[in-house]
């Protein structure tokens, strides 16, 4: 009769083969804090972009963030979202001149794409249809 444990596995009878404690409780979460978005240049002619940041956590959808920016101009985010193996960023211009227009997407919105799963403070820049967008985050476990 083979018997299981939390602890050890029997592979044979007689032969225990030890677990380690991340095989027991499983692989820790990953937390990524998005702490800047700096805008270099606009993907908008004039004016201020519409910019929208979609977080994607194990490929589900975890929250966006709109602000809006000018050449030159940062936002200070802290934003925190966890995730298992990846996460993915993506960033577009909404093109929403007033509260109450109606968004205009057009094929040029999307700015670009990242995915993160490394540890560590990283910096990746967006550069799609002539925008460049600086974005920092940090990647720790939880």
């Amino acid at each position: 009769m083979s018997v299981r444990s939390t602890i050890c596995q029997r592979t044979t009878p007689g032969d225990p083969q030890r677990l380690s404690l991340r095989d027991v409780i499983g692989r820790r979460r990953r937390v990524l804090t998005i702490k800047r978005l700096r805008c270099i240049e606009t993907e908008d002619l004039v004016g201020r972009d519409e910019a929208r940041l979609e977080v994607w956590a194990d490929g589900q959808f975890d929250g966006a963030l709109r602000m809006r920016l000018k050449n030159g101009q940062h936002k200070n985010l802290g934003a925190v979202h966890e995730f298992n193996d990846s996460v993915r960023v993506l960033l577009f211009d909404e093109d929403v001149s007033e509260p109450s227009d109606i968004l205009r997407h057009d094929a040029d919105d999307t700015l670009g794409s990242h995915g993160f799963a490394a540890l560590g403070s990283q910096t990746r820049h967006f550069t799609r249809d002539g925008a460049h967008y600086e974005l920092s985050i940090e990647v720790t476990e939880g």
